[in-house]
C-alpha cells in the first residue's frame, strides 16, 4: 500500500523494479511464512516491532540447525533491512523509507555500492554549491566595493581638509608679511625724514660754522664760537633718540612676540599631529604568563577580572605570584606610545607603565623607584575621589569628574608618562623619568569582581 498509495506513479516492484501490469494483489501466505522463518535465522525484530502478515504456524527448525549468521541491521521505523544508502541524506534507509514520501525523489544507491564507490554530490547539491560560490564571490566585490568607495571618501576628506589648512596658513602667512612690509615701509621712511632733517641740521651748523670761522666774539677769547642768539649748544647735538625710531622698535617687538606664539602654537599642532598620526595601539593585549593566579582575562586578551580564588597556572618566572598584577604582552624600548584603559565605576585600581624588571615574585611598590610609574583610585567607602599619582610619598590628585577611560602616553625618549581623562584629554598627572630598559603597560586590581579593558 505505501508502494503504491500514488495512483500517478507506474506500478513497480520495490525489488527488480519490473512494472507490474495491474494493481490487484493479495497476501501470498507461503511467502509469508518464509520470511517469517528467514527473519527468525537472522536477527530478530524489536519487540514492539508488528508481524509482516497475518501469522502462520511456522514448521519446527531441527534443534541441531546451528543459528545463522547475524544480518544486516534494519530500518527502526520498518523493521526492514538497510540495503540502501540515500545520497542526500547520506543516511542508509531500507526499501520502504526509499519509496516513501520522504526518500522518493532522492538519489539511493545499493549499500554495498555506495560503501565502495567514491560519494556522488547530487546535482542540485552541487547547484547550490555553486549558487552560495556565486553569491560569496558577488558578496565580496559588493564589500570590497564598498570599503573602496570609503577610503575614496576618506581620501577626498583629506585632501579637503589639507587644503583648507594650507589656504589658512598661506592666509595667515600674507596677513604677517603684510604687516611686516608695512612696518618695512614704515622704518624707511622714518629714517627719510630723519636723515632729512639731520641733513639740515648739518647744514645749518655748516653756515654757522662758516660764519663764526674762527673769530672771537665780542669780548669773548679768540677761537671760541658763539651761538646765535635764541640758540643754545644743545640744539647742536645729533646723537639724541628719535621719538619715531622708539615707537617702531616697540611695534617690532611686539611683532616678534606674536611669532614666537605662532611658533609655539605650530609646534604643539605638529606634535599633536604626529601623535594622533603615528601611534596605534589597536594590537595591545595582556600577558597571560604575567598575570596574577587570581586574575582572568578574557579570550581577546584585553580584558581582566578579579576573581576570588586562585587558578591553577604553570610556574613562571615572568608571573606576578603576590600582587594582583598584570602586563601587555607588548613592550617599548623607543618611541611615543599612546593606550586607553576603561576603568568604568571599578572601585579600586592602578595602571601605568612598569620596567621589565620589576619585582613580580614578592610584594611591590607602587612607585618610580620600584619601576613602576601609575596613577590609580583607592576606594574609601563612598568617596570615589581618592586618586592619587604614586609618587615617593603619593601625591592626591583633586580631579573635577570621574573618569570612565584613563589615557596614558609614553614617550620614551622624552622621559616621560602622563595621563589623561580620555574623554575631554584633561590631563591628570605627568611623570619625568630616564628609560633604559623595555617599559611594559601595567595594571592592578584590588576588589573582586572588578575589571579593567583595554580600548580599541
Amino acid at each position: 500500500t505505501q508502494c503504491w498509495e500514488d495512483s500517478a506513479r507506474r506500478l513497480c516492484c520495490p525489488q527488480c523494479r519490473e512494472p507490474v501490469p495491474q494493481r490487484l494483489f493479495r497476501p501470498n501466505r507461503s511467502l509469508g511464512n518464509i520470511v517469517h522463518i528467514v527473519r527468525q535465522l537472522g536477527l530478530p525484530p524489536s519487540p514492539a516491532e508488528p508481524p509482516p502478515g497475518p501469522p502462520a504456524p511456522s514448521p519446527p527448525l531441527p534443534a541441531a540447525a546451528p543459528p545463522g549468521p547475524p544480518g544486516p541491521p534494519r530500518c527502526p521505523r520498518h523493521g526492514e533491512p538497510l540495503r540502501l544508502y540515500c545520497v542526500q541524506d547520506r543516511r542508509a534507509v531500507c526499501v520502504v523509507c526509499h519509496l516513501s514520501r520522504e526518500h522518493r525523489t532522492h538519489t539511493v544507491l545499493p549499500a554495498e555500492e555506495a560503501a565502495h564507490a567514491p560519494e556522488e554530490v547530487p546535482q542540485e547539491h552541487l547547484s547550490s554549491l555553486r549558487k552560495g560560490r556565486e553569491e560569496a564571490k558577488a558578496e565580496r566585490e559588493r564589500q570590497s566595493e564598498d570599503l573602496l568607495k570609503q577610503t575614496e571618501v576618506e581620501r577626498q576628506k583629506i585632501v579637503a581638509e589639507c587644503k583648507e589648512l594650507r589656504g589658512f596658513l598661506e592666509e595667515k602667512e600674507q596677513l604677517l608679511l603684510s604687516r611686516l612690509e608695512e612696518l618695512d615701509k614704515d622704518i624707511l621712511k622714518r629714517r627719510d625724514e630723519s636723515v632729512s632733517r639731520l641733513s639740515e641740521e648739518i647744514a645749518q651748523l655748516d653756515k654757522l660754522l662758516a660764519e663764526q670761522g674762527g673769530e672771537s666774539s665780542p669780548g669773548g677769547q679768540p677761537g671760541q664760537v658763539v651761538a646765535p642768539s635764541g640758540s643754545s649748544f644743545e640744539s647742536w647735538m645729533f646723537c639724541k633718540p628719535e621719538a619715531g625710531f622708539t615707537e617702531l622698535e616697540k611695534k617690532l617687538k611686539s611683532f616678534s612676540q606674536k611669532s614666537a606664539v605662532l611658533k609655539e602654537v605650530l609646534l604643539e599642532f605638529k606634535e599633536n599631529l604626529r601623535f594622533e598620526l603615528e601611534n596605534d595601539t589597536g594590537d595591545l593585549s595582556l600577558d597571560p604568563d604575567t598575570a596574577n593566579p587570581y586574575l582572568v582575562l578574557s579570550e581577546d586578551k584585553r580584558s581582566v577580572r578579579l576573581r576570588s580564588a586562585p587558578q591553577e597556572l604553570p610556574a613562571n618566572p615572568k608571573r606576578f605570584d603576590y600582587s594582583f598584577c598584570v602586563l601587555a604582552a607588548e613592550g617599548f624600548v623607543a618611541g611615543r606610545h599612546y593606550w586607553e584603559v576603561e576603568v568604568g565605576d571599578g572601585e579600586s585600581w592602578v595602571l601605568g607603565a612598569a620596567r621589565e624588571s620589576v619585582r613580580r615574585k614578592e610584594k611591590i611598590d607602587f612607585a618610580p623607584e620600584e619601576g613602576i610609574w601609575a596613577v590609580g583610585l583607592n576606594w574609601k567607602g563612598k568617596n570615589w575621589d581618592q586618586y592619587q599619582a604614586f609618587t615617593s610619598p603619593e601625591t592626591p590628585l583633586s580631579l573635577c569628574e570621574r573618569p570612565r577611560k584613563i589615557g596614558v602616553y609614553l614617550d620614551y625618549e622624552g622621559g616621560w608618562v602622563a595621563f589623561y581623562n580620555a574623554d575631554n584629554m584633561a590631563p591628570i598627572f605627568t611623570f619625568t623619568a630616564a628609560f633604559t630598559e623595555k617599559i611594559f603597560p601595567f595594571f592592578w586590581l584590588f576588589y573582586v569582581g572588578s575589571s579593567l579593558s583595554l580600548c580599541n
